[in-house]
């Protein structure tokens, strides 16, 4: 927010403990830190101040200015001469070698097609000038969940011109029920969001149903006439002037997942939101209510820009959105109507800031809020009357608790920027335990991944925690199926004699099993927390299946695992990780992954077929070696008991996950392709390669 007299109340930025910052991956010359040095001792709030010649016309910056043309007061009161001294100040301008990080975030549930490919459009105008620049952009797109869209901080003009795509391509889906259509898809990656296919997702770019961020998200119900004006639609008819009936709080958890996953960056952020005047917040007695936790977070030095693109959800010449105006004002960014300034005004402004650290000394479980008044000593330079300082407006120094909760709840909305430790997550096919059908998500980290301590025994121990989600999506939103919190189950604890080396291939895993609700896209996402190393890596996993089965065989979904016997296994309620003797929990192996000649190695996939008596009759498994010209030669065909289907009350046509076990040391190191065949057919329903070292 601007202030015409250049004196202005400002917010102290809470920054959280620099030892739980999440890393992010993938970073292409991601925005180095500067500033003073937090401690587990000693908090640091901070905020950051720009200043512009208002005269200037173009919104000039101002740089140069020193610490004694600013004065402070905090709560009302000046600086005493201890906080004075516990003071840093510091100007931090952008480089090409320290770039300012410019987060883009493209509503999709308030975007429609001519919307979003005008977004596209203007990553690509952006893309033609990114390369050698001073800025760094990360580009998100906000579903019923975040998707990255680029590797992450990048000025790769190809990377922005990907993403640009991704965005056009988003304007193929129907929002039409996937429950009507057959087969199924599985994705274990990130990016599930241009993995799965297009024609089977069920609305995944539409209405988020995301309760505020004190919870875990909960369907919320869009007005019936609504329902059916959606239902009835495609993709290729126009939604202009339609007012989709999403929940606004969806849109508000994923922005302040994204923002508390970069406040680590101790200098000036820039988020550029583009969104429509339909993201308004419908409950305006709740208001203040619903805003707060994003309002509070934005304090974490970021300078939030809306943009409202024509011909999106709302009223082309409707009113500007409330929420979109005060997510910007209240930031010290601008509302924007229209994509030609959405880059360049805020970039500008993000050249140059003026931080302030302060380092205060109340204990770290005790929250503060407080305000800090900042002004330029127009007495003595009269100059500076033509100045305005732009920052935000409130203080508050967030407790550890909180800082823990609020990083976890984040992981759990935004995966991709969490991967220390790493964490692999896999949502499996319905199996059918005791009678019950179940859908079973596995959580997997690596055990050398993890921070061990030493005892005064002499062994050592790692403590983790779990915080997980499965949901199901629907034509209106999404339901929470089942979930665990790690403020219920509590900490897990493991002791070994020594620490495990970094190759070392053992594992914690993770299991959940959920009462299974109906077909459908299900999406399982979880958070390890590194209790020892105070930090998160969180994962997620896409399944989208239909288990009516189809008149012919059908193989999907397939992977390869490698079960060793050295990992442990936890379930929500035990209090300890016991070894998995048995071999039950596995690790995905691929090209990168290698197996062990002593892992147990296991073909999993999804099979659908006519009838399930007829599968173990009409598939054939094999293993081949494929030397380093390609050629494959078969060494292993297996028997027809060797395939096991998991139990199903399904008459004729079925779907049903299915396995195939190779024993430990059946392998000599090499490459290796595993194939499902059907009988009397050349081309594989699947092939799917591994290594043995």
């Amino acid at each position: 927010m601007r202030s015409r007299f250049g004196f202005r109340s400002i917010c102290v930025l809470a920054l959280s403990f620099a030892s739980i910052g999440p890393k992010l991956a993938a970073e292409t010359n991601p925005p180095a830190e500067s500033g003073v040095q937090e401690s587990v001792d000693v908090r640091l709030v901070q905020t950051d101040v720009t200043v512009i010649d208002r005269k200037s016309g173009e919104s000039r910056l101002v740089t140069g200015l020193k610490r004694e043309q600013f004065m402070l007061r905090l709560d009302g009161q000046p600086l005493s001469v201890e906080q004075q001294r516990r003071l840093t100040f510091d100007e931090v301008c952008s480089t090409p070698e320290k770039p300012a990080p410019v987060i883009a975030v493209v509503d999709f549930n308030y975007l429609e097609a001519k919307s979003r490919m005008a977004v596209a459009d203007e990553l690509d105008a952006l893309a033609a000038t990114a390369l050698g620049s001073d800025t760094v952009y990360k580009v998100y797109a906000l579903t019923r969940q975040t998707r990255l869209l680029t590797p992450g901080f990048t000025r790769d003009p190809e990377q922005l011109r990907v993403a640009a795509q991704r965005i056009r391509e988003t304007n193929w889906l129907t929002v039409t029920s996937a429950a009507n259509k057959s087969g199924v898809q599985v994705s274990s990656t990130n990016s599930e969001f241009t993995r799965l296919d297009p024609t089977q997702l069920k609305n995944s770019l539409g209405p988020r149903g995301w309760k505020s961020s004190s919870t875990f998200p909960e369907l919320q119900p869009a007005d019936k006439r609504q329902r059916a004006d959606i239902k009835n639609r495609t993709a290729s008819e126009p939604f202009t002037n339609l007012d989709p009936g999403y929940n606004e709080e969806g849109s508000l958890a994923a922005l302040e997942a994204i923002i508390r996953a970069h406040q680590w960056i101790k200098m000036r952020k820039t988020l550029t939101l583009f969104s429509s005047n339909a993201f308004q917040i419908r409950r305006k007695d709740r208001y203040e209510e619903i805003t707060r936790p994003l309002r509070d977070i934005m304090q974490s030095g970021f300078s939030v820009w809306t943009v409202d693109v024509p011909a999106g959800w709302g009223m082309r010449t409707g009113a500007p959105s409330d929420l979109l105006t005060m997510l910007a004002k209240e930031s010290g960014g601008e509302f924007l109507v229209g994509t030609s300034q959405s880059f360049k005004r805020p970039v500008k402004q993000a050249a140059c800031a003026y931080e302030f650290s302060l380092a205060i000394s109340d204990p770290p479980e005790k929250h503060v809020e407080y305000n800090l008044v900042i002004a330029l000593d127009t007495k003595q330079d009269k100059r500076l009357f033509d100045y305005d300082i732009i920052a935000s407006d409130r203080a508050i120094a967030w407790s550890r608790e909180e800082t823990d909760r609020a990083r976890r709840l984040s992981a759990l909305l935004s995966p991709d920027d969490f991967s220390t430790p790493p964490v692999a997550v896999q949502i499996g096919f319905p199996v059918l335990l005791q009678d019950k059908e179940l859908l079973p998500t596995r959580v997997r980290v690596a055990l050398s991944r993890l921070t061990w301590l030493p005892e005064t025994d002499g062994s050592y121990k790692a403590r983790v925690s779990l915080d997980a989600v499965v949901q199901r999506e629907t034509e209106y939103g999404l339901t929470t199926i089942c979930g665990t919190a790690s403020e219920q189950d509590g900490p897990i604890a493991l002791t070994l004699p020594r620490p495990p080396k970094s190759d070392d291939g053992a594992g914690l895993s993770l299991e959940i099993y959920c009462a299974v609700q109906r077909d459908g896209l299900h999406t399982a996402r979880a958070v390890v927390n590194d209790l020892n190393g105070d930090q998160s890596g969180a994962g997620r996993s896409t399944l989208l299946f239909d288990r009516t089965g189809t008149p012919d065989w059908q193989v999907s979904g397939e992977r390869m695992t490698a079960s060793s016997g050295r990992d442990f296994v936890w379930r929500p309620k035990l209090k300890v990780a016991v070894r998995d003797t048995e071999r039950l929990s596995a690790r995905d192996i691929d090209s990168t992954h290698s197996a062990d000649t002593s892992d147990q190695l296991t073909l999993e996939y999804v099979l659908c077929g006519p009838a399930r008596e007829l599968a173990q009759q009409t598939l054939q498994h094999a293993v081949a070696t494929v030397d380093e010209a390609g050629e494959r030669r078969v060494m292993q065909v297996l028997g027809s008991s060797a395939l096991q289907l998991d139990a199903t009350d399904a008459k004729g046509p079925f779907c049903s996950r299915a396995r195939v076990v190779l024993p430990s040391d059946s392998l000599d190191p090499g490459h290796y392709e595993f194939t499902v065949t059907s009988k009397g057919e050349d081309h594989p329903l699947a092939a799917v390669p591994f290594d043995v070292l």
